[in-house]
């Protein structure tokens, strides 16, 4: 509601006075220059779960994956362009973490020069240590540090907001929407539950907590977001896709792009050494082998006469069902760039089957794997409370798979669908006009929840036009005016 300009923009205003008194402080420059002035990019091939880390971040940070964006996006109007919000949201969630940064590193310079050394900073150590303990030293150092929680409580509340919207939209969208007393009501055990959840990081261990929980929750959103992108761009107009070119070359192709993929990405993370050719080697003979596969029996399918050729099946077989798709969606969300099919398809699935078993096989100090063995924190509980969060999560998707209808809870009934529509059935008396079809005046009917046209369209259910869908049925076939 209105209270989010007040939760999103006062920590944005408030971020920019912090930037603006943090560059003014002595060692600024100094901090800002480890921030922009030196690259090492070697940290990227050496520490290669740092990728997966930062994608996951992206995800939390957005909201990509969490059912956030999808609550969103279901309180849009219709034709809302999707593909405009998405950009100004990537946009300025990224512009954010980037002035951001620069705020920060400025701190971090001024602490520097205080203790005579740079020291790099991360995590709860920096933001609730730190960074208030730097701002106190400066004039007005209380209220420095005031405005400094006053921004971390607002936007703790922005993602507080987003996530019980989240799951608050599918109780309300689900079969049993209907049997919630009111949405403050759905709130309140949506808050509750979550407050009881989250007393286990108020412990003398939350830290841990915490740190381990984020850690896990990284291979949820990974694994999450492939299951997306791969049902948006694979699983998609599959069915259609078969009946045109057979099971063999649509599995054929699915095989061969994902196999490829994961075998590739077992011999680069899962194998001592340098693999990287090796893994890619691996991948463009896997790839090739199952594309000359599908290849071959396509020849078959060829017909001249029907205007079926090569050029048509291997359009079909790589962008014919997520075209589809796109087409689907520009009839809803508007505009949606033909990149973006493309992406769906060939890029992001693949890119997120990469980064999740790159964070897979990252190793702790040890040489273990992280995954079970995170931080060397001891295996109860908290090693086994953040592996099983990852687990629920996969099984969960697992189950869905393997029984889809298990869900069907969180869908309405057709007759609750036909209740929530805009379209209402009445009685009217017809006449007849000059083109000889007749004629419905829309003022003079009025709908069955006792609100005039005029009424409705001030206030319509859905449709932020105004406009009233009327189903008029007559015994002859004249048509109809409304």
């Amino acid at each position: 509601g209105r209270v989010a300009y007040v939760t999103m923009g006062l920590p944005v205003f408030i971020m920019l006075i912090l930037l603006i008194r943090a560059l003014t402080l002595p060692g600024a420059s100094d901090g800002i220059h480890e921030y922009i002035g030196k690259w090492d990019w070697k940290v990227l091939v050496k520490q290669p779960e740092i990728w997966s880390a930062a994608v996951s971040q992206i995800f939390f940070s957005v909201g990509v994956a969490f059912g956030v964006m999808t609550a969103f996006g279901s309180h849009c109007e219709r034709n809302a362009p999707a593909f405009e919000n998405a950009f100004i949201i990537a946009v300025s969630n990224s512009a954010f973490s980037i002035v951001s940064g620069f705020c920060l590193f400025a701190i971090v310079g001024y602490l520097s020069l205080l203790e005579g050394q740079f020291r790099i900073y991360s995590g709860p150590a920096f933001l609730f240590g730190a960074y208030p303990a730097a701002l106190s030293t400066i004039p007005g150092g209380l209220h420095w540090v005031r405005m400094l929680f006053l921004s971390m409580i607002m936007i703790g509340l922005d993602s507080a907001f987003a996530l019980v919207e989240g799951v608050a939209s599918l109780i309300e969208d689900s079969q049993y929407g209907n049997a919630v007393p009111s949405k403050a009501v759905l709130v309140a055990v949506i808050c509750t539950l979550g407050f009881f959840g989250g007393l286990v990081y108020t412990t003398d261990a939350g830290l841990i907590f915490l740190d381990t929980i984020d850690f896990y929750v990284n291979f949820a959103v990974l694994f999450l977001g492939f299951c997306k992108a791969i049902s948006a761009g694979w699983v998609y107009g599959m069915g259609k896709q078969m009946e045109k070119l057979g099971y063999s070359v649509v599995y054929g192709y699915f095989g061969a792009t994902f196999g490829s993929i994961l075998f590739a990405s077992m011999v680069w993370f899962g194998v001592k050494g340098n693999t990287f050719w090796l893994g890619l080697l691996s991948l463009i003979l896997i790839y090739g082998a199952g594309v000359k596969y599908c290849h071959s029996i396509m020849k078959t399918l060829v017909d001249e006469e029907k205007g079926i050729d090569m050029k048509f099946l291997v359009e079909e077989l790589t962008m014919g069902n997520v075209l589809e798709l796109r087409k689907e969606l520009q009839s809803s969300v508007g505009y949606m760039p033909w990149i973006w099919a493309f992406l769906m398809k060939h890029v992001i699935p693949q890119v997120l089957l990469i980064l999740f078993f790159n964070l897979f096989f990252s190793k702790s100090a040890h040489g273990n794997l992280d995954f079970g063995n995170y931080n060397d924190y001891e295996v109860w509980p908290y090693q086994v409370l953040g592996v099983s969060c990852a687990l629920l999560v996969f099984l969960t998707v697992f189950i869905g798979m393997a029984y889809s209808k298990l869900f069907n809870v969180f869908m309405k009934t057709p007759e609750a669908e036909e209740k929530d529509s805009d379209w209402v059935d009445v009685d009217v008396e017809l006449t007849d006009k000059d083109a000889g079809g007749d004629y419905v005046n829309m003022a003079d009917i009025d709908q069955p929840n006792g609100q005039s046209v005029e009424e409705r369209k001030e206030n319509p259910l859905d449709d932020s036009s105004g406009d009233v869908y009327v189903n008029v049925e007559h015994d002859d076939d004249s048509p109809v005016l409304a």
